[in-house]
């Protein structure tokens, strides 16, 4: 299928949805280069990252407005707890969660002894939940408000709706008409992002002669729809998808090589077409690339880098897609972004010395260090995967090594134990 093909199918199911394509990036682009001729743009000092405004017009005329987030006061200080485990599982991991903070999703031990779990669960305001079969042994990459998480799950690509009551840890997991629904395509495509209307952003993987493999990114405009593949700016490039937004702007990376300098972010908007997103200015100079890692609302957010001849420089940085316009952040050292949310906040790795890394949460305020769920005198990185739009609610995984003799365990793996964590700020 051709790229107008997939254009004009994916602008016929917006028509359908009366959901006008809220963000032009290229005319944001342009037109705040010609404001930029007529004008000199201010930039940022002290701790705040050093970014020129690449933009200054926000959307076409005929585009619906964007959606403002209500006003969110960064937290302070912020306590974590252990989430519960169900049955007889000693450890497990949280991989991702909804926007609301209410849902969080990941995987348990069971039977098997491995290090990422054997059982997927999910965690509803606190309290443990076994995913049934045949999503058993999924793996959550995405949550809804309402509780839909996507994943994959023996090859295949999955859609599970959350069960809301508590039920209690010990009861069976609950199937049923529409509780697991197994997503169109076949054995292959693997699902990512879903929003809040139920489009799910994903990946295809194809052969690419003598070089292997290469990533499609696809979608599926609903969960009972067939997945169509999104444009590449060329038919030898792969992209990665990470993300999509509330009004089907799908974000990731896309690259004409294999090597990870060649990746370049990337925007599809959500009648097909796409954009390679711009690049801001970092404090010593033009990045080289930027890597978005979430969008929400209006704001992508992502790592700026900087390639020089002997190293690599990178910042976090936001994009608010309104604009066109890189907004500055506080730059602590050796951050990470892994997720970010609607007020264009991230949560991420701080300092990424292995054992001694640490977690935090950047907001317009500066970094808030996440403290541990327990101390322990021997623990490795811990790792966040997910932050609720208001900030209030993280969650992510810590892992400590377990109390046992090396020499009765059969592998390294079997010494360390992950904990799936949830942070509660205020």
């Amino acid at each position: 299928m051709d790229d107008d093909r997939i254009a004009g199918l994916l602008r016929a199911l917006d028509e359908e949805s009366g959901r006008p394509p809220r963000i032009d990036v290229a005319r944001a682009v342009r037109d705040g280069r010609r404001r930029r001729r007529r004008r000199a743009a201010g930039v940022g000092a002290g701790a705040a990252v050093t970014l020129a405004a690449v933009a200054a017009v926000p959307v076409l005329a005929d585009s619906a407005p964007p959606t403002t987030p209500a006003a969110v006061t960064p937290p302070t200080r912020c306590v974590a707890e252990l989430l519960p485990l169900p049955g007889r599982a000693t450890y497990g991991t949280v991989l991702a969660g909804d926007p609301t903070g209410r849902y969080l999703a990941g995987r348990t031990n069971g039977t098997t002894d491995t290090m990422w779990g054997t059982q997927s669960v999910i965690w509803v305001d606190g309290r443990v939940q076994r995913m049934p079969a045949p999503v058993r042994d999924m793996w959550p990459r995405d949550v809804t408000s309402s509780g839909q998480v996507v994943g994959v799950a023996d090859g295949g690509a999955y859609l599970y709706q959350a069960d809301p009551v508590d039920r209690g840890a010990s009861s069976e997991p609950a199937g049923g008409p529409g509780k697991v629904r197994r997503l169109l395509g076949g054995v292959g495509r693997q699902p990512v992002a879903i929003n809040e209307a139920g489009r799910i952003a994903g990946e295809l993987q194809v052969t690419a002669g003598n070089r292997g493999t290469r990533s499609v990114p696809i979608l599926w405009a609903s969960p009972t729809s067939e997945p169509v593949d999104l444009p590449l700016p060329g038919s030898d490039w792969q992209g990665h998808v990470r993300d999509i937004g509330d009004d089907g702007t799908v974000v990731g990376t896309v690259s004409d090589g294999f090597a990870p300098d060649h990746a370049r972010g990337y925007l599809w908007r959500a009648d097909g077409t796409g954009e390679f997103l711009p690049l801001p200015q970092m404090r010593d100079g033009p990045a080289t690339a930027f890597w978005p890692v979430s969008v929400r609302g209006s704001w992508v957010v992502g790592t700026a880098r900087r390639a020089l001849s002997d190293t690599v420089q990178e910042e976090v940085v936001r994009l608010d897609l309104t604009t066109g316009t890189f907004a500055p952040l506080p730059q602590p050292a050796e951050f990470q972004p892994t997720a970010g949310n609607a007020q264009g906040w991230a949560v991420g790795q701080v300092d990424g010395t292995s054992g001694n890394g640490r977690v935090g949460l950047l907001t317009d305020t500066g970094l808030l260090d996440l403290p541990e769920p327990e101390h322990q005198a021997e623990r490795y990185d811990p790792r966040v995967s997910v932050v609720s739009d208001d900030a209030r609610t993280i969650g992510g995984t810590q892992t400590v090594r377990r109390d046992r003799d090396p020499l009765q365990v059969a592998s390294a793996l079997s010494l360390v134990d992950h904990r799936p964590v949830r942070w509660t700020c205020r």
